[in-house]
């Protein structure tokens, strides 16, 4: 799905009419620019931590974008 195309899919499920669109990104290993573009976009980036699981790899005073 591309951005541009986000918004677009309230169409499908009326019943989140009035929800926020958020959007992210996850990869088990992600290099550092590709996670810098998807973040300048406004997208949550999600990778593997040290110890297996997932955790968000943007800043604390990171803003999304909301995309409908």
């Amino acid at each position: 799905m591309s951005l541009r195309k986000c918004p677009t899919s309230k169409r499908f499920s009326p019943k989140y009419k009035d929800c926020s669109v958020l959007g992210g990104v996850g990869a088990l290993v992600m290099q550092d620019d590709v996670g810098r573009y998807a973040e300048k976009k406004g997208l949550y980036v999600l990778t593997q931590s040290g110890d297996g699981g997932a955790m968000l790899a943007n800043p604390r005073n990171f803003r999304a974008r909301e995309f409908a």
